[in-house]
């Protein structure tokens, strides 16, 4: 078996047993990844929160592509952690991205965040990297902001 195939049937082992904990709420995000070689990109996603104190999050995205920089469009699925303090939360976990290129070398990746909980609504700025360990690691930097449902 691949290490790509190996890395999809462990995040989709880790995404099913998140999900199977998972309360009825889902989040829908939408934002802008940093500014590449002066060019945006719309990311959007949808994220599902598991029944805990520090709940397991599993988001399906998607960033833009950017045509001046020639940087193809990307989905990804991700499977992280949430630790919160007072309103406040980071986490940190692994995502499986559809493209390989200078900017998400490698279809492995991490998930890394810092946000604000304002209960139905949250803003928080993420970054999706490699974590330097397949080739080049530019990575996205995106800010997002989630509306509970």
């Amino acid at each position: 078996m691949s290490r790509v195939a190996t890395l999809v049937l462990l995040v989709a082992i880790l995404c099913g047993s998140a999900l199977a904990a998972a309360r009825a709420e889902v989040r829908v995000s939408g934002g802008v990844a940093k500014d590449y070689d002066d060019e945006n990109a719309v990311v959007l996603a949808v994220a599902w929160l598991s029944d805990h104190a520090h709940p397991w999050e599993v988001m399906i995205g998607h960033v833009g592509e950017r045509d001046r920089a020639e940087i193809p469009a990307a989905a990804y699925l991700a499977l992280s952690k949430r630790f919160y303090w007072r309103q406040w939360f980071v986490s940190g976990g692994v995502a499986l991205v559809s493209v390989d290129n200078d900017t998400l070398s490698g279809h492995g990746q991490f998930l890394t965040a810092i946000g604000r909980d304002f209960g139905r609504v949250n803003v928080s700025l993420r970054h999706l990297s490699n974590g330097s360990t397949q080739g080049r690691n530019r990575g996205e930097t995106f800010l997002l902001a989630e509306i509970a449902f």
